[in-house]
């Protein structure tokens, strides 16, 4: 009879242990469901479950909940630190869809987005970090759906850049520049400046009008870049990109018509 007691004593304590271990190893899984490029805007949408949730309870209730994100930072020690998503709210056993707004300079970065569940009775951080490659999801959007708008805005961005020498995707994209210049004007050099770019024209020697254009730091030509002078459309082959400049040199019609 004893024995029996004992060895009954003996398996509640084991049920007991293994229903304990099984408690302790339970974790919270924060999975991730989908992540989208917003059809119409420059934004970013991360959508997360939580799993496990039984673990969440009146007693065990969610105390903190945080969303982190940086374009490039990825280290979970480095995201802490940065941007952190304003009115976050987390709802259990249901899908979480949170958005992430980029601009034109991010269009060739990464997004990494840390989520943290911390419990007021354990104390644990559950987190997770998911990364979005912004210039990988657009070329895979526009695969399942070519009229995907932000997608092609991204990708004709990006396959824009490259004119010239330069071929640096976070600069802003100049297509067109017009200028209008008097030619009736005798000068050494003259000069002019805008947002985008500066300008030089010279027509020291008389029968040849030099124009050169820098183009500023953080602007980059595009493939289907245009050049109007006086409402005349330059051919590509009339001038040279070099080293962020456009030489433009041309006979002076003044010379020509002989009024020096």
């Amino acid at each position: 009879m004893r024995k029996k007691v004992l060895l009954f004593i003996i398996l509640i304590i084991v049920i007991c242990l293994v229903g304990c271990n099984d408690t302790i190893t339970e974790t919270i899984a924060i999975k991730h469901e989908t992540t989208i490029l917003d059809s119409k805007e420059d934004k970013i949408n991360i959508s997360i479950s939580i799993k496990n949730s039984k673990l969440i309870t009146e007693k065990n209730k969610v105390e903190e909940f945080n969303v982190y994100y940086d374009f490039e930072v990825d280290t979970q020690e480095k995201l802490l630190k940065t941007n952190k998503l304003a009115n976050a709210s987390l709802k259990i056993n249901e899908m979480n869809v949170y958005e992430f707004y980029f601009s034109e300079e991010q269009y060739s970065k990464i997004l990494n987005v840390l989520i943290e569940i911390k419990l007021s009775e354990d104390g644990y951080i559950y987190s997770s970090i998911y990364k979005a490659n912004i210039t990988v999801m657009a070329r895979k959007e526009l695969e399942n759906n070519p009229e995907h708008i932000t997608a092609k805005k991204i990708v004709d961005y990006l396959e824009s850049i490259g004119a010239g020498n330069i071929i640096d995707p976070s600069k802003k994209p100049l297509s067109l520049i017009n200028l209008e210049i008097d030619l009736n004007k005798k000068t050494d050099l003259l000069v002019s400046e805008n947002d985008e770019y500066k300008y030089t024209y010279s027509n020291p020697n008389y029968g040849k009008i030099t124009i050169v254009i820098y183009i500023k730091d953080d602007y980059a030509l595009t493939k289907n870049f245009v050049l109007i002078i006086n409402d005349k459309t330059i051919d590509a082959k009339d001038y040279k990109i070099e080293h962020n400049a456009i030489t433009y040199i041309f006979e002076d019609p003044n010379w020509t018509e002989g009024i020096y």
